[in-house]
């Protein structure tokens, strides 16, 4: 199960910076003056919530927010039995 989180969350995080460039207003880089004090923030680094096709099942709807403030990605699949996660 780890595998499949890992492979959602980076297509997430690829979305999100697809997004960006695609001038989508929902999508901010992280600001470095609210960055939570233990999170180090990392290059490329992009927040926002959206939905996308499911990269783990190729069938569900993959939710998903990642926060500005300390990077955690919250995501589930409308698929049952397929992932779903809180950081």
């Amino acid at each position: 199960m780890s595998d499949d989180i890992s492979t959602a969350r980076l297509a997430i995080l690829a979305e999100l910076k697809r997004r960006y460039f695609e001038n989508d207003a929902s999508v901010r880089p992280l600001d470095p003056a609210s960055a939570h004090r233990w999170h180090e923030p990392q290059v490329n680094y992009y927040s926002g919530r959206g939905s996308m096709a499911c990269p783990v099942c190729k069938t569900g709807n993959l939710r998903y927010s990642r926060a500005a403030y300390n990077g955690h990605v919250h995501a589930a699949c409308s698929t049952e039995g397929c992932v779903r996660w809180m950081e």
